[in-house]
């Protein structure tokens, strides 16, 4: 996922855009979402605006077959979180 931290400095609230460009064949916005879920914690409540946004958006139903065994916070130096699934 891409953000844009307009307003969400302001509002600490970041918003999906009703269209969201997907440069992969195949993938949806859905499938992002799903994603950018399991690369946080999902079962636990979001952390940042980020998760909040992905966690708040994501179908739930969806990552119920996944079983996360290893979680890495966002870590600047690599900009990325990691979920292993």
């Amino acid at each position: 996922l891409c953000s844009d931290k307009t307003g969400t400095l302001t509002l600490n609230q970041m918003v999906l855009q009703d269209d969201t460009p997907i440069y992969c064949p195949g993938e949806t916005q859905e499938s992002v979402l799903v994603y950018a879920a399991l690369a946080a914690k999902w079962h636990e409540p979001p952390r940042d605006a980020l998760d909040r946004l992905t966690l708040g958006s994501v179908n739930f139903e969806l990552l119920k077959n996944y079983e996360q065994t290893d979680f890495m916070p966002f870590d600047p130096t690599v900009k990325r979180t990691e979920g292993t699934l």
